[in-house]
């Protein structure tokens, strides 16, 4: 099997294609090196942004106070001179609109805050995407590859996430199934990716990278947690579809 890299280049926001030999049988746990652990706390943490939206209301007295905060993950995919540009799931940024201000903040892994200039969703497919501004001085980085091929069960994979409430998080696992879109009641059907890399709560949107750190999928939806506010699966959005969605609607948000 073949796999296709679609690589982002930073500057220019564009896309090309490059190939390389596949995997073959699935490494041992033992064969993975924590190299690539290492890689993904020193180097692909870069690329992952919290996303808050705080929530605002009038009281009884007129006044503006805090109401609600809508919490989750997304993952730095191109920017430009002015910008970044992030992918995260839908549910994320579709939140009711029923407040007198509502205000979009991204954070990254130093807990440098960004306004969030501008965002879009799918319910279709399940993702989002969202621009913001930052300084060249930003610690920021973008995802270099996204894999669109077929995984295979066994494969090994990394989710990450920025949770609220605790440090930069990455967990190992396994590939365990692909079943329909329609287990996260999506309208276009494809099949999703089942796997075990653990999620923390509130982690929706996050990046799902395979051994050679390339973008795989993003993490949509959770079921079984843990004793330790951890999920046990994790369903996520392929790249394909990612990839799919990214090129078709980053125009609208100036990319």
């Amino acid at each position: 099997m073949k796999k296709k890299l679609f690589t982002i280049f930073s500057l220019l926001s564009c896309l090309v294609v490059t190939s390389c030999s596949g995997y073959g049988k699935p490494r041992s746990f033992e064969d993975i090196n924590n190299s690539i652990i290492n890689s993904i706390t020193d180097n692909m943490m870069k690329t992952i942004v919290r996303i808050e939206i705080d929530c605002y209301d009038l009281n009884e007295e007129g006044d503006l106070v805090f109401t609600d905060t809508y919490t989750g993950s997304g993952v730095v995919v191109a920017y430009s001179s002015t910008a970044y540009l992030a992918l995260t799931c839908d549910h994320v940024l579709n939140i009711d609109k029923n407040h007198s201000q509502i205000v979009f903040s991204a954070y990254d892994y130093l807990n440098n805050c960004y306004k969030i200039e501008d965002y879009i969703f799918t319910t279709n497919v399940g993702l989002g995407m969202f621009s913001f501004k930052a300084p060249e001085t930003s610690p920021l980085k973008n995802v270099e590859n996204i894999y669109t091929e077929k995984l295979e069960k066994e494969d090994w994979v990394f989710s990450a996430s920025l949770p609220r409430t605790q440090a930069s998080t990455v967990t190992m696992g396994q590939v365990l199934d692909f079943p329909k879109s329609s287990t996260i009641y999506k309208s276009q059907d494809f099949n999703i990716i089942a796997h075990n890399a653990k999620m923390p709560s509130a982690s929706c949107g996050g990046p799902l990278f395979n051994e050679d750190l390339s973008l795989v999928g993003i993490n949509y939806a959770v079921s079984e947690e843990d004793d330790y506010g951890f999920w046990n699966t994790v369903l996520a959005i392929p790249a394909d579809i990612v990839f799919d969605f990214y090129t078709d609607f980053k125009y609208k948000l100036g990319f």
